[in-house]
Formats: C-alpha cells, structure tokens, sequence
C-alpha cells in the first residue's frame, strides 16, 4: 500500500491516489532533481495535519515546507520536503521534492576554494 507520511502521520489518501514522476535538471532548477506531485483529500487528518491551511484565517506561512516521505507497504521509497501549492475546499495539492542528487542542494554550502 503507498503512503505519504508528514513527520510520523500518515496522510488519508483515496483508493485510486496515484503519483507522477518529474524530473528536472539542477542546472536550470534549484528545487530539486525529483518531484512527486500529488492530491489528497481534505479530510479532517489531513487538514489537521497539514495546518489549516484551506482555512483563511490560518496563521501558518504559506511558504511552509514539511519532513515527509513516500512509503510502499511500510518501506520508504522516498525522502524529502513538501510544499503545499493548492489547499482548496475538497482537496489539498502537494509536492514531494526530493533533496538526494539535487545539484544545487548538495552544494549550497560548499565554497568554490574548498571544491577538489
């Protein structure tokens, strides 16, 4: 069974949920090699877990980014951050971006003087 997990919860997912495959290249884009998009409904689990943020009022940063991971039968298949684009009435629209491989993130803390 695949699961998305923010920290140690697991996201309620619909029994059709499926995730795409983005691949980008780290010279042109600084969010990350890998990209997983997908929808989860907007349950009660999920809108408390991913902060209220369909909710107008919400105080939580738009720019929010959460530890979360991708999992097949309780094996993590992926780990990275995720970003919520869209957080509307019915559904909530996300993005798992995964940190391993991405040029610009192994690098960011390197200085060219230290670079063999």
């Amino acid at each position: 069974m695949l699961s998305i997990l923010i920290g140690d919860q697991s996201l309620d997912l619909n029994d059709d949920f499926s995730v795409s495959l983005n691949l980008k290249s780290p010279i042109f884009n600084d969010v990350g090699d890998y990209s997983f998009p997908f929808k989860v409904p907007s349950t009660a689990r999920n809108v408390s877990i991913l902060g209220w943020k369909n909710r107008i009022a919400s105080t939580r940063s738009i720019y929010e980014t959460f530890e979360g991971s991708i999992r097949w039968n309780g094996m993590v298949l992926y780990t990275g951050q995720i970003k919520i684009k869209t957080a509307g009435e019915k559904t909530f629209e996300g993005t798992l971006y995964i940190n391993k491989g991405n040029f610009n993130f192994e690098v960011k803390d390197i200085f060219l003087n230290r670079v063999d």
